[in-house]
């Protein structure tokens, strides 16, 4: 028997298999980890406290946990197995620190879904109409001109909302074609209708919750992705896909996370969320056919090809979602490629970066590095894997952003000082603190241009006082949050693969990065980087100085945008149309500058 106890939770007790491991009988339980790697047994995170009669403790664990972790009975789920009965006691989540702002071009109030009210002639003996036929009546005597047809919702609904009088009011959704659906048939009291735009990251995922009337924002919700527990990246959460059930887990995961948030906006707000009539969703290509259950696996290998670009929109109900109005509409935003999804479409359209007229680049930095540039011949896009080292996965401390991550560090004085994520103790290393602290040993040249890692006997007091008997550089001592040679490796690795990425874009589109006038950086990434530091590690090229835009979570905003607006829904779904994608793979000249973007440049640092 397996008992899982966790803070604030019933405890949960389910039959032990002993030919699986804690990790994989959690999943099966709905219960998901933080596995990074995909239960590979490399990145060290899937830790539980385990009592009672379990395998032996492994030589990766002996490896990736502490000393003082192993006398607590720490283990790593992933490789560990029950040999009876177990009782795991889960680490209590930290709250992420979700980016949830993200620039926004503008765009007028135009939402796809309305309300418009009618009166209906009242029903006699003389006039023995239906209820729908009715309501046709009265919508021709409006004089529209557009075609209307009525869902199953907006029939049940009908007769209730007559029985009562003569006033009501449809929810009509214009698919901007001239044909109008009625959604629903609602009383003509009723002052509002809610939509919800949702960003679904590899890392995280937020969900805004509008009035479609007045276009207030009433709540938002943000977590991070429970699919984690499968991969932190698009690869591994693909490989997990083809294995038993494997797709429908992560797609329950992530509808399940919806319907946590959603009921949480309900409990906040008062709201009914049945009066959710429009959801729009941005995610990357892999999150998308995740989050429909469509098969991802043609997207790992060459020729890399997606089941769908996607770009429709189908009946809330469809997806099992168990909130919203039935016959409500899903807009699945359009994807460009396998590589670049629809998260970089919402993005360049909330910002305008498709209609200006400037020289740009819009760069989003995850697992996969995805970025466009807008030059005189047009959008140009393609895709760099960077890993996922910058989301901490793959680092030996490496967190997200959680309360007590080091997200800033810098020289002061000829000393090392830090600054953590709500002020908290140190527990590990973010992104945007990684990218600082590289940079930091590269200015006191703990770190040569290849990226190694200095011995002790190779730097002077106080920084040789840092190194310690595994040859770790030692960032915070008191709390043992270090970085290793592999985590300097990892962060060469996707340094390298977007800054030439930048430079491919270029050099197909003729240009240079002095014609540049902004680098976009899009993401909670991008919000909290030192634009400085990141132009001295080589993430950006040395003419980004002065020119880097932080533009917040323009993905979310996009899809708020597409929400609100039936044009900037047009415009995305025009959009993949007037982008030429450029497959990087077979590209010699990135191949050239992956190669030349490893070394450190000191003449930056």
């Amino acid at each position: 028997m397996i008992t899982v106890i966790q803070q604030g939770k019933t405890p949960v007790f389910f039959e032990a298999d002993p030919g699986c491991s804690l990790l994989t009988l959690l999943h099966r339980q709905g219960i998901f980890l933080d596995a990074p790697c995909g239960g590979n047994k490399k990145c060290g995170k899937c830790k539980v406290i385990v009592s009672g009669q379990a395998s032996p403790i492994t030589k990766e664990e002996t490896k990736l946990l502490t000393s003082q972790e192993l006398d607590q009975g720490v283990r790593l789920a992933c490789c560990t197995f029950p040999k009876g009965d177990v009782t795991l006691h889960l680490f209590s989540g930290c709250g992420v620190e979700v980016q949830t702002q993200g620039l926004s071009a503008g765009y007028d109030l135009c939402p796809s879904v309305a309300l418009v009210p009618l009166t209906v002639e009242k029903p006699s003996l003389e006039n023995q109409s239906p209820d729908v036929q009715r309501l046709m009546s009265a919508w021709k005597d409006s004089k529209r001109e557009e075609r209307l047809s009525f869902s199953l919702t907006a029939r049940r609904a009908a007769p209730r909302v007559l029985s009562s009088g003569q006033e009501a009011q449809l929810v009509l959704w214009d698919s901007g074609f001239g044909h109008l659906q009625a959604l629903d048939v609602l009383p003509p009291e009723t002052q509002s209708l809610l939509g919800m735009a949702v960003d679904i990251g590899t890392t995280t995922v937020v969900a805004y919750y509008y009035d479609l009337t007045t276009g207030a924002l009433l709540d938002t919700q943000s977590a991070l992705n429970p699919q984690r527990a499968f991969g932190a990246d698009v690869i591994s959460r693909i490989g997990a896909a083809k294995e038993s059930q494997g797709l429908a887990q992560q797609t329950q995961a992530i509808l399940s996370l919806l319907q946590d948030m959603t009921s949480a906006f309900a409990r906040n707000t008062g709201l009914n969320p049945d009066r959710l009539y429009h959801i729009t969703i941005a995610a990357n290509t892999t999150m998308l056919h995740l989050f429909c259950g469509l098969d991802p696996s043609g997207i790992a290998a060459a020729p890399f090809i997606s089941a769908d670009l996607l770009g429709w929109e189908l009946p809330i109900a469809r997806l099992g979602l168990g909130f919203g109005c039935p016959d409500g509409k899903v807009s699945l935003l359009p994807c460009i490629s396998s590589y670049v999804g629809a998260d970089i479409t919402a993005g360049m359209v909330s910002c305008g970066l498709e209609q200006a007229g400037e020289k740009a680049v819009y760069l989003d930095v995850g697992t996969n590095g995805e970025m466009a540039y807008r030059g005189k011949e047009g959008l140009l896009c393609c895709s760099t894997a960077a890993g996922p080292a910058f989301e901490g996965a793959h680092i030996r401390c490496g967190t997200g952003g959680i309360p007590g991550a080091v997200s800033r560090v810098w020289l002061e004085e000829g000393e090392l000082r830090y600054e953590t994520i709500g002020g908290q103790p140190a527990v590990g290393i973010c992104g945007s603190g990684l990218i600082d602290a590289v940079a930091v040993l590269l200015q006191i040249g703990a770190v040569d241009e290849t990226g190694r890692l200095l011995d002790e006997d190779e730097l002077e007091a106080p920084w040789s006082g840092r190194i310690d008997e595994e040859g770790n550089f030692l960032l915070v001592p008191e709390q043992g949050i270090l970085l290793t040679q592999q985590d300097l490796r990892e962060v060469q690795l996707a340094k390298a693969a977007i800054c030439a990425g930048i430079d491919t874009l270029l050099h197909v589109s003729g240009e240079t990065a002095e014609t540049l006038s902004r680098i976009l950086i899009a993401g909670g990434f991008g919000a909290h980087i030192d634009p400085d530091s990141a132009v001295a590690i080589g993430l950006l090229p040395p003419e980004a100085k002065g020119r880097v835009q932080a533009i917040g979570n323009a993905a979310g905003a996009g899809a708020a945008a597409a929400l609100l607006s039936r044009q900037a829904l047009s415009r995305m779904l025009a959009l993949p149309a007037q982008c030429r994608y450029l497959e990087l793979s077979g590209d010699g000249f990135f191949q050239e500058a992956y190669v030349e973007r490893m070394m450190f440049d000191f003449a930056q640092c």
